[in-house]
């Protein structure tokens, strides 16, 4: 089932059309899109795909205990 769910969650994430590609979080900005972080001094900062994809599972998943098996699947 955890399988499923993690295959479920990479489809969305792939899905762009119904997706914003930004993600806020307290004074940063995340583009997915754009694979880039804006700080609040609007300074921009470049990460790769696979980064981008676990600071958007932490951020998602904030304020839960995430098992690593769990970030491992739906990252990789």
């Amino acid at each position: 089932m955890e399988e499923l769910l993690a295959r479920i969650r990479a489809v969305l994430r792939r899905d762009s059309d119904n997706k914003t590609s930004i993600i806020k979080y307290k004074d940063i900005e995340f583009d997915l899109k754009d694979q880039n972080v804006i700080s609040k001094e609007y300074k921009k900062i470049k990460f790769t795909k696979r980064e981008l994809m676990i600071i958007e599972f932490f951020i998602l998943n904030k304020n839960k205990i995430i098992p690593r098996n769990d970030l491992t699947v739906s990252i990789w």
